[in-house]
């Protein structure tokens, strides 16, 4: 069979929280029936989170209407004259009100 994969929101399961590297799985049957398997250890009133994938900041914003603090898979496109280039935003924080973050050069 050719089958093409597509994202979309189930009802009821798109209350689900993302958080990468949520060990997570979805499962689905010819019944249309689609289960959400959990691979690690949950505790009673434990919230269960899903990977919705590796997407930027933009991507998780407009597709989904959040996006992260710290988001490893964010990038920036940088263009200088015919050159494009993807760059990886460092992880770190800066707090606006104080000044302070918690990356070195950005506290100098």
């Amino acid at each position: 069979s050719n089958v093409a994969a597509a994202a979309a929101l189930v009802p009821l399961l798109d209350i689900l929280n993302h958080r990468p590297g949520a060990l997570t799985e979805w499962t689905t049957s010819h019944r249309s029936t689609i289960a959400v398997r959990v691979n690690a250890a949950v505790g009673a009133g434990e919230q269960v989170y899903i990977n919705y994938g590796p997407f930027s900041n933009e991507t998780l914003l407009a597709s989904f209407g959040f996006a992260l603090e710290t988001n490893l898979a964010d990038t920036v496109r940088l263009s200088i004259g015919n050159v494009t280039a993807a760059l990886s935003l460092p992880v770190a924080t800066y707090d606006i009100a104080d000044g302070a973050g918690d990356d070195e050069e950005l506290a100098e």
